[in-house]
């Protein structure tokens, strides 16, 4: 079997290129605010849309391990883990709270730097998310390779659905801080994006053919789950813009199907998607400060008639900046411990 699946080149570049989109967003949103309302409206609906991309990382991590090391993983695992990517969460952790407190004195950044680690107070927030799933596939996946998929992941749904119901509808009970961190951290809040990648990846080829056997089906489900979304949204149930809404969850399913189905059709995959997937963790750690540095050289200019130019800009720039960094930071000898090593594709068969 190949250690590489090149759909998921195509998936992880495609959610990478979002989530830096979401947040040139969110900059243009609420910094650089459009004259027009209805335009910073259709900005914010847009967000809302994008928001199946922090997930997809879930369900990727997952099915890498599921089609690679099926019931078990490899000696080491955990300990190049460590080394980079909790390192450099840890680092960034660092680099993000001297940044943003460090004009209020020390004081404030060993704060804030406590918030980054142990409160999910930066974008970061994440690497803890997917450490809690390594331990999960290290501890059951043996377990589930037994049990059929549909109930399983029907279950998963059913707590998935719950838990973030739980706390789009109970009103706060633990200072904001905690109940944020309870919220957006924990396992059953993302645990159906796991179970479908386990299953997706351990059973590839018949994820594949069912894939494209409900192709109709499929197609249909994403016009329909992002109008539930904004319907959800505009008529004031759940009014946060978060990947942590239960419309997103299904949103999410049908995003990871359709950007299969899609790939499944693609004869081969463009090189700078791959390019995108090598360095998409450094993209991820570092576009927010790229896009900082972007506000900075054009705050003194009026872009509230030009939203969009000043989307795209953050938008590539973000990227473009963040790719450089991290291929120079790579050529460091301790640069693979600040934004992790560039991913790139393996070529021997699977352990």
């Amino acid at each position: 079997m190949k250690s590489t699946v090149e759909e998921i080149f195509l998936i992880r570049a495609i959610a990478c290129l979002c989530v830096v989109l979401i947040h040139a967003l969110t900059v243009v949103v609420w910094n650089f605010p459009p004259a027009s309302e209805q335009i910073r409206s259709i900005m914010m609906s847009g967000q809302l849309l994008l928001m199946f991309a922090t997930p997809i990382f879930v369900f990727i991590s997952e099915f890498i391990l599921a089609y690679n090391y099926k019931t078990a993983v490899p000696r080491g695992f955990f300990g190049k883990r460590l080394r980079f990517i909790f390192i450099p969460f840890v680092v960034m952790a660092v680099f993000y709270a001297w940044l943003s407190a460090s004009p209020d004195g020390m004081a404030a950044v060993w704060e804030r730097i406590g918030e980054n680690l142990f409160l999910a107070r930066y974008h970061g927030y994440f690497i803890l998310i997917i450490f809690q799933f390594y331990l999960l596939h290290a501890l059951f996946a043996r377990f589930l390779a037994r049990l059929s998929p549909v109930p399983v992941i029907t279950v998963s749904l059913f707590i998935n659905a719950s838990y973030l119901s739980f706390f789009h509808f109970t009103v706060p009970a633990l200072p904001a801080d905690l109940w944020r961190f309870l919220y957006w951290i924990p396992f059953p809040g993302w645990l159906v994006y796991f179970v479908i990648g386990y299953y997706a990846g351990l059973y590839f080829e018949e994820f594949q053919q069912k894939v494209k056997r409900f192709k109709s089906w499929i197609l249909l489900s994403w016009p329909v789950t992002a109008s539930i979304v904004l319907f959800v949204h505009q008529s004031g149930l759940i009014t946060e813009i978060s990947s942590k809404r239960i419309d997103v969850m299904v949103l999410t399913i049908s995003t990871i199907l359709l950007l299969f189905l899609a790939a499944f059709y693609v004869k081969r995959v463009p090189g700078w998607i791959i390019f995108i997937s090598q360095y998409s963790f450094g993209i991820y750690l570092l576009h927010p400060f790229a896009q900082k540095v972007i506000q900075w050289l054009v705050k003194p200019f009026d872009w509230s008639g030009h939203p969009a130019a000043l989307t795209v800009l953050l938008w590539t720039g973000g990227t473009l900046i963040s790719i450089a960094l991290t291929g120079i930071l790579n050529r460091l000898p301790l640069g693979a411990f600040i934004v992790g090593k560039i991913n790139k594709p393996k070529t021997k068969s699977a352990a």
